[in-house]
């Protein structure tokens, strides 16, 4: 019988070490989870809230997106022997266009050139810059390409700034 309650004994100091006492006060309550479920709650529908704004902002982006690419459909004309540079054209079509262009450096001109495509709305309009290509003989940029969407009955233009770019292609994508 000794041998038996020395066995118990140490078998309860034993698992007595790794016991956490746990105090009543320590315990949560009732309250507490329920405090701690709305706040969670809370945090739930604000994400989700969250969630569905960026989705609509999303589908906004989308429609935009398909409203302006949509219209852009039909075949590529290659329209570099009837364009150059500093001369403003019309898109006379009932849809925008895709204009597209590539550029080269100009034989051995040494320097740089910057080429912006602009767009305006009309001839009273200021142009805006949409797109801006860079060739120079000093860092090796022996090409580039520029482009920009233009809506029906806008202007454009390809500037080049300093006369060291040259046309390699000037493509517009009309509808059918």
């Amino acid at each position: 019988m000794k041998w038996k309650l020395s066995k118990l004994a140490s078998i309860f100091v034993a698992t007595s070490l790794f016991v956490v006492p746990v105090h009543a006060q320590d315990r949560p309550t009732v309250t507490g989870n329920a405090e701690r479920i709305l706040e969670l709650e809370s945090l739930f529908f604000s994400i989700q809230e969250d969630i569905l704004l960026l989705q609509s902002q999303l589908e906004a982006l989308n429609e935009q997106l398909n409203t302006v690419g949509g219209g852009v459909s039909g075949n590529w004309i290659d329209m570099t022997s009837n364009r150059s540079f500093n001369t403003i054209y019309s898109n006379v079509t009932d849809s925008t266009m895709v204009v597209a262009l590539q550029i080269l450096r100009a034989g051995s001109n040494e320097g740089q050139d910057v080429v912006s495509l602009q767009v305006r709305s009309n001839e009273n309009a200021t142009f805006y810059t949409v797109d801006l290509g860079r060739v120079s003989s000093r860092f090796n940029d022996q090409s580039d390409s520029v482009s920009a969407l233009v809506p029906a009955g806008y202007q454009y233009r390809a500037i080049r700034a300093n006369n060291r770019a040259a046309l390699t292609q000037w493509m517009e994508l009309q509808q059918n």
